[in-house]
């Protein structure tokens, strides 16, 4: 079941889900994303038989994914969100609580990711547009689906190597979406060091599982990668809810179709 995610992420990939589709579509029976963000390529295709697992480094997220996975818990945070406004007042109360519980970390997650600029949540500033923006009292209608499709779901806070090197029996199937490889922008809580963009190739170059790789087109991701197989693709950028960027990326596999 193809669903939309309830995040605003920047650099989410669901304006360009129908030219990486076809990468994805190959067989395969267990699935793992290690830089899973806003889950567009995992809440667009379909789930595995054997195992799937989304992972992200950045704790919040993943409690965030944790607290609407559990009926329970999400329902606790649905109560929290009603009757929500976006304004700039609210705004800036959010961002001043200190969270006593998991259903609160995910309540001013979710909040600051929804009325940021571009869903931004490292210094996120107000950026809800009033017109285009999904307005608060259809938030959890965005959210319901993705609980859905979590459940029974692998979620993890571990660092990309520890789900690249896990063992299986399997036909693996990798997706990442690391944090760009030359200017970052700030924009990621987690930022990837150039050991960190080193380690990965080095790690995919030795897997035995196949892989799908995103990255922005640029010429040392080109020389990084000239052992695999990479395409150059059109791809428009969520950059917020009103304005988008057309700009290029690369895929990167190491498997031909």
């Amino acid at each position: 079941m193809k669903i939309r995610t309830c995040l605003r992420y920047p650099g989410g990939k669901f304006y360009g889900l129908k030219k990486i589709r076809p990468f994805y579509n190959i067989p395969h029976n267990e699935f793992r994303e290690p830089f899973v963000g806003g889950g567009s390529i995992f809440l667009d295709k379909e789930l595995c038989s054997k195992a799937n697992w989304i992972n992200d480094s950045d704790k919040e997220l993943i409690i965030f994914y944790k607290v609407i996975q559990n009926p329970i818990t999400k329902k606790q945070l649905y109560k929290l969100l009603e009757n929500e406004v976006a304004n700039r007042e609210r705004h800036k109360k959010v961002l001043m609580i200190k969270p006593k519980n998991n259903i609160e970390i995910a309540f001013k997650y979710f909040y600051l990711n929804r009325t940021s600029f571009s869903g931004i949540m490292n210094k996120p500033r107000w950026g809800y547009a009033l017109g285009s923006s999904v307005t608060p009292d259809r938030w959890t209608e965005r959210i319901e689906p993705v609980a859905n499709k979590l459940k029974d779901i692998k979620i993890t806070p571990l660092d990309f190597r520890e789900v690249i090197e896990a063992k299986s029996k399997n036909d693996v199937l990798l997706y990442l979406d690391p944090p760009y490889f030359e200017a970052s922008r700030a924009i990621y809580k987690n930022e990837f060091s150039k050991q960190d963009h080193l380690d990965l190739c080095d790690l995919l170059k030795k897997t035995n599982y196949k892989f799908i790789l995103s990255y922005e087109n640029c010429a040392g991701v080109k020389r990084l990668y000239n052992w695999a197989n990479v395409c150059d693709i059109d791809f428009t950028y969520f950059m917020s809810e009103a304005r988008r960027q057309n700009g290029s990326e690369l895929i990167i596999t190491n498997f031909t179709f």
